[in-house]
């Protein structure tokens, strides 16, 4: 993991505990944070000709909360601080008004006590290199592979190249 991803999950994981911490400061007796940033790609190439060609960002933070009984989820794409506690602020309050859930609870920590904290190298830093040009010339390559594989008896062929790098903390 490069040390751009180790700074990004430290600041993930600083936003899921402030949301945590003020949620119970405002009256939840649990929560549970996690927090994702996500960025996509895609081109598709059909018939030769580019179809596609789509990219994104996003951030996320998803509370789970428990107050009084209750069980509450709730999503947010803004994860600037004032608008956060605003937004926990009412997450607790809607909560406090659903039916009371008596199933519903955090796990015991004894269930996570021990866990691992290994990297499983599962990141692939080769697509930060990656420019719009190489993956359209990855999608045409592919495109052409399969119309020469294809032969004249396929009307239509199309191909495409897509990636995502997700960072999510909990």
């Amino acid at each position: 993991m490069s040390e751009q991803h180790k700074s990004s999950e430290k600041e993930l994981a600083r936003i899921a505990e402030m949301a945590c911490e003020h949620a119970k400061k405002k009256g939840a007796q649990g929560a549970a944070a996690s927090v994702s940033v996500k960025k996509r790609f895609k081109v598709m190439i059909r018939d030769g000709k580019q179809e596609e060609l789509t990219s994104s960002a996003g951030r996320r933070l998803s509370l789970d909360i428990y107050v009084d009984g209750r069980y509450g989820s709730h999503t947010t794409s803004v994860l600037t601080e004032k608008e956060l506690l605003s937004f926990i602020d009412d997450a607790v309050g809607m909560t406090r008004v659903l039916m009371p859930d008596k199933h519903r609870a955090l796990p015991d920590p004894k269930y996570y006590a021990d866990r691992s904290t290994a990297d499983l190298k599962l990141y692939d830093s080769s697509r930060e290199k990656l420019s719009i040009a190489d993956r359209k010339q990855r999608a045409v390559k592919l495109h052409d592979a399969a119309r020469t594989a294809a032969g004249a008896k396929v009307l239509s062929v199309g191909a495409g190249v897509g990636d995502s790098e997700i960072l999510w903390v909990m």
